[in-house]
């Protein structure tokens, strides 16, 4: 696990009904950049998407096809069927380089745009400027 890996991750971890399963493969997918997270308060399923490249064209390209890259296949996942049957709702965090990050959301064509969380690496790696309503 690379250091941007753990550093998402202990950033979703700090809230205690957050819960993480990096090996969770969604679809029998290998990327081990992509991981599940539950929030139980909140009653989120999330797929979590850690990317530290410049070129994002492939990432966006995912994320303007979640149904079929992700939310189909979870849905079909036994384990989480109970979850989108008591409405849970589906999540996308991303987590980039902040010059990547802030461009991000202008280039995705998905509806609705608000399932999308978009988060930097510099951003959540200097705690004393986390901004908790996000």
């Amino acid at each position: 696990m690379d250091l941007f890996i753990e550093l998402a991750l202990s950033h979703i971890c700090r809230d205690p009904n957050e819960l993480v399963n990096p090996q969770f493969r969604i679809g029998g997918d290998d990327d081990e950049s992509v991981f599940l997270s539950v929030n139980t308060r909140r009653k989120d399923i999330c797929v979590v998407v850690i990317d530290t490249a410049a070129e994002v064209e492939a990432l966006v390209a995912k994320i303007n096809d979640y149904e079929n890259q992700w939310l189909g296949k979870l849905k079909e996942t036994q384990q989480l069927h109970d979850y989108f049957e008591d409405g849970y709702h589906f999540h996308i965090k991303v987590f980039l380089r902040q010059d990547v990050a802030e461009n991000l959301r202008d280039v995705l064509t998905i509806h609705p745009k608000d399932i999308v969380q978009i988060r930097s690496f510099e951003e959540i790696g200097y705690p004393w400027e986390w901004d908790e309503s996000k």
